[in-house]
């Protein structure tokens, strides 16, 4: 993890682009969940991926008001927007993402991020601890439904009608 968060820095760094952003952030979020580390060194991790998620928005704005567009661009706005959490935004770019797929690959890919971030924050909220209980079928890798927000319902269910 440590180096994929440095490589990512690095081209982040040279590039300023959110596709090397967005992994530096995310890659920092999911290092949170290591347990031997001390709660400064999440607090810091947290706090830095929070920065860079604000900085990627920047650049993506910048990039839809001069015209650039592809609809990975509005992924990585939703992620951002849910890795500093600011749900509404989220929500909107989640939208405006599902109904710029074209393939169903572009979702599942998305949305395997999404639960690990999700998994990330969850736990870092404290609603959540590492625990398994089979009996109870509760796990931290889970999100009650009634948690989610309406359009990821709407993936599951559309989902669902599919298999």
């Amino acid at each position: 993890m440590d180096e994929a968060i440095n490589y990512y820095h690095k081209g982040f760094v040279i590039k300023n682009d959110y596709y090397n952003g967005e992994n530096y952030a995310n890659c920092m979020l999911l290092k949170t969940q290591q347990p031997n580390l001390s709660l400064d060194e999440k607090s810091n991790l947290k706090y830095n991926s929070k920065k860079i998620y604000e900085k990627i928005i920047e650049i993506i704005h910048s990039s839809l008001s001069n015209d650039e567009e592809n609809i990975w661009m509005y992924a990585t706005l939703a992620v951002s927007y849910l890795g500093i959490e600011d749900t509404e935004n989220h929500s909107k770019y989640q939208k405006a993402f599902y109904d710029k797929c074209t393939v169903e690959w572009e979702k599942a890919s998305y949305m395997e991020t999404l639960t690990e971030l999700k998994a990330c924050i969850i736990n870092q909220r404290g609603a959540f601890r590492n625990v398994k209980d089979s009996e109870a079928k509760k796990t931290s890798c889970l999100v009650p439904y009634d948690e989610l927000l309406e359009s990821e319902k709407e993936y599951d269910r559309n989902t669902a009608w599919k298999h």
